[in-house]
């Protein structure tokens, strides 16, 4: 899963959600629920691993909960990115971060399609 980022003639370059320029508005919602718990900032990294930051610390998010993007920032909304698998305590802090694991093994993706707004 990402971003088209340059389209050339016989190819287009992808940021993928793990990448670590990346930086995604994101909601993050309890299992088998359709309110929003949260808002926050997906932070790519190498390989699949991947931060949520800039959750406000008096809102509620836990391990489990799913991580989908919020239609922000030209990325298309409500797509499922992963799920928290930790809320790591900062509680001097104005912000939460997690730990989110990705749903998709990013090393091994080879076929993706495309889709257009």
């Amino acid at each position: 899963m990402g971003r088209i980022v340059s389209v050339e003639e016989n190819f287009s370059l992808v940021e993928k959600v793990n990448s670590p320029n990346v930086k995604i508005p994101v909601i993050v919602k309890k299992p088998g629920q359709a309110s929003v718990q949260a808002r926050g900032l997906l932070l790519g990294q190498y390989k699949d691993k991947l931060f949520l930051d800039r959750v406000l610390q008096g809102e509620q998010i836990q391990k489990g909960d799913l991580v989908i993007t919020s239609g922000e920032e030209n990325w298309l909304p409500d797509l499922l990115i992963g799920q928290i698998e930790e809320v790591l305590p900062k509680t001097a802090e104005l912000y939460q971060t997690a730990r989110v694991s990705a749903l998709l093994d990013y090393q091994k993706l080879r076929i993706v399609f495309v889709v257009i707004k």
